[in-house]
């Protein structure tokens, strides 16, 4: 018991010292699971990716910061859109802009969503 508790210290040692920024998936990472011809196709991970992107997008762009202003708002989605919705939105910008697959995923969602859902001005 004593060494499994040093090998789990040590392991949480080793990956809270790991890089302050990681990109887990890039947007070919997104495609590739976005897509049915794909061996990587997961049509839950897909849309599941796509909606914690759009919701933490949400939840940054509602959130209060220290300055007591929430930030200004980039991304309205108009009301009966469904996360089935956001994802064809999402898949699309995909294929329209393959010179962005290079980016992390989360930032290439955010691009699709800021182009088809800009909040009025």
């Amino acid at each position: 018991m004593r060494a499994e508790a040093v090998i789990l210290v040590t392991l949480l040692g080793v990956v809270a010292a790991g890089p302050g920024y990681a990109v887990f998936d890039f947007g070919e990472d997104l495609k590739d699971f976005c897509t049915p011809s794909t061996p990587t196709h997961n049509v839950e991970r897909c849309l599941g990716y796509i909606t914690g992107a759009f919701d933490m997008l949400e939840l940054h762009e509602v959130a209060i910061g220290p300055d007591g202003e929430a930030p200004k708002k980039t991304v309205c989605v108009p009301k009966g859109k469904t996360n089935v919705d956001v994802g064809q939105v999402v898949i699309s910008y995909i294929y329209d802009n393959p010179g962005e697959l290079n980016l992390p995923a989360a930032a290439l969602i955010a691009n699709a969503l800021v182009k088809d859902f800009p909040c009025p001005k």
